[in-house]
């Protein structure tokens, strides 16, 4: 990232969470988030903004950051000393201390000339080039992370606070530049098509598309209670995970509904990295606090960055910039520490488009070298618009339109990532009933007349009773057929079944047909 894009941003974050905490209501300020009041989160970035300071005056000379010795004890010390100094002021006290503590990391970090950001000074940590750049992409991070959760935290309380402007992934001024049309997305500004949903949609089946898809939830566990608090909430089995081998799982309440469907990811024999919906990372993180025992749970979504490489030519195109051999690693497999375009990630192969391809995890501040370098080598930058055209052909499922806390994996079809023998996750019991006794509702695969558009909503019909609701739907631009998912009675789930679905007032026919719509050629190599 360049150095005036992280000046912005941190400007951005600090006025964010002053913000935040402005219009908190007085009972809220004292109240404990776990082990921190937001007084004390507020006192902790007040500290850490004063350590960046003198650290960055270390690291010009050739030092290691004081903090850093105390990186592997998490910086308690640091923590503590800050909450001790500053956690008991008031509001309008606190508030100012961080303004100034804030706007004096501002001035020493403008003092520093461009080249100096990116140079290295010969200090390591853990393995990698500390660089100015890095210290100041962390506090801003560090600064979004504690906001965000505390947002969601002051909303369970009872209270809304507002973001004074939507998030955005550290591609966001990439994006811009390349011309694509930003849209609101679960609290994001994200790119919904740049050339066109079509063009970006064929491009995928034929060759090789990037999507920016850092919007997405990441959270660890880490311990050795990590494998049994998957166990205990997990349909999928997680024992089952060797280390580098990912799976497909929903997540369940009590009643069997679904709480988000994600990917979980064995990267050690303690240590997972989930990958969850945006719209539900914060649930999701503190759903598995709630259930964790022997491990550390960690939301980490805003110090890491994801993009997605799909298509028949994302093995080709990676593999001229990773140091690995591709055509070994199996689908659902994760490489665990690589170069990519010279910078660390982990990349595993999945997706959701239907087609072979790649996801590819960075630290935050390192997804635009890897963005540019699959750019230059063809790969088409892809939006948002042609992800969901993708993912309906290919039969996925998107949380909070076909799948919902309402919704069972059984219903949903995901009866296949249910392991119960065995075991007693959360959802368990009410789901081995279910199992007895049957759904009375299915999704199934629908594709209507003509080129009529069913959307989220649109009533279904047979034989002019209601019967039940589109949930997703979409002129599919490669199979070149109005396509939609919709949960019926079983019964009327049979594939060859004729239906009707209203749309824009008027019945459309509609035939009950197999999923996936499109599913890719055999010839692929995974």
């Amino acid at each position: 990232m360049e150095r005036d894009d992280v000046l912005e941003r941190l400007r951005e974050a600090a006025a964010e969470l002053e913000h935040l905490v402005q219009h908190l209501p007085e009972r809220l300020l004292s109240e404990r988030l776990e082990r921190w009041t937001p007084r004390d989160v507020v006192a902790h970035l007040v500290g850490w903004n004063h350590a960046a300071v003198r650290g960055l005056g270390e690291l010009l000379q050739g030092q290691t950051p004081f903090y850093l010795q105390q990186a592997d004890d998490d910086y308690r010390t640091l923590n503590a000393e800050s909450v001790g100094r500053w956690g008991g002021q008031e509001r309008g006290q606190l508030l100012a201390e961080f303004r100034a503590s804030a706007q004096a990391l501002l001035r020493t970090l403008e003092s520093l000339p461009e080249e100096a950001w990116a140079r290295d000074f010969g200090v390591r940590f853990r393995g990698e080039v500390l660089t100015v750049r890095d210290i100041a992409v962390a506090l801003v991070q560090d600064c979004v992370s504690h906001t965000e959760r505390l947002r969601a935290w002051t909303a369970s309380r009872g209270a809304q606070v507002a973001r004074t402007r939507p998030l955005r992934t550290a591609l966001h001024r990439r994006h811009q530049e390349t011309g694509a049309r930003m849209v609101p997305f679960a609290g994001w500004e994200m790119p919904l098509q740049y050339s066109g949903i079509v063009a970006e949609h064929r491009a995928v089946r034929t060759s090789a598309g990037l999507f920016d898809v850092s919007h997405m939830g990441e959270v660890r566990l880490d311990g050795p209670g990590a494998i049994e608090t998957l166990d205990r909430v997990l349909c999928n089995d997680p024992r089952r995970l060797e280390v580098g081998q990912a799976l497909y799982t929903p997540l369940c309440n009590e009643a069997g509904g679904v709480l988000d469907d994600l990917v979980a990811c064995r990267l050690g024999e303690h240590r997972f990295l989930l990958v969850v919906n945006a719209a539900r990372r914060e649930s999701d993180a503190q759903w598995l606090r709630d259930h964790a025992q022997g491990c550390r749970v960690r939301d980490v979504s805003f110090f890491t960055s994801l993009l997605a490489l799909q298509g028949p030519r994302a093995q080709e195109l990676l593999g001229r910039l990773v140091d690995a051999d591709l055509g070994t690693l199996g689908r659902f497999r994760v490489l665990r520490s690589v170069r990519v375009a010279g910078v660390r990630a982990v990349v595993s192969r999945t997706g959701y488009t239907g087609e072979d391809g790649f996801e590819i995890l960075t630290a935050w501040q390192d997804a635009l070298p890897v963005w540019d370098a699959l750019v230059a080598l063809g790969a088409t930058p892809c939006g948002l618009g042609a992800r969901d055209t993708l993912r309906l052909e290919a039969g996925y499922l998107l949380y909070g339109a076909d799948l919902d806390e309402t919704t069972t994996p059984w219903e949903a079809g995901l009866g296949w990532t249910v392991k119960l023998d065995g075991r007693t996750f959360v959802g368990a019991d009410a789901l081995r009933r279910q199992r007895q006794e049957g759904v009375r509702r299915r999704l199934c695969g629908l594709v209507l007349e003509g080129r009529a558009i069913a959307r989220s909503g649109s009533p279904v019909r047979h034989g002019g009773r209601p019967v039940g609701t589109v949930t997703s739907g979409t002129f599919g631009p490669w199979v070149e057929r109005s396509i939609a998912l919709a949960y019926v009675p079983p019964d009327v789930a049979t594939v060859g079944t004729r239906l009707e679905v209203e749309v824009r007032g008027r019945p459309v026919p509609a035939e009950v047909v197999r999923l996936p719509f499109y599913r890719r050629p055999a010839t692929d190599p995974v």
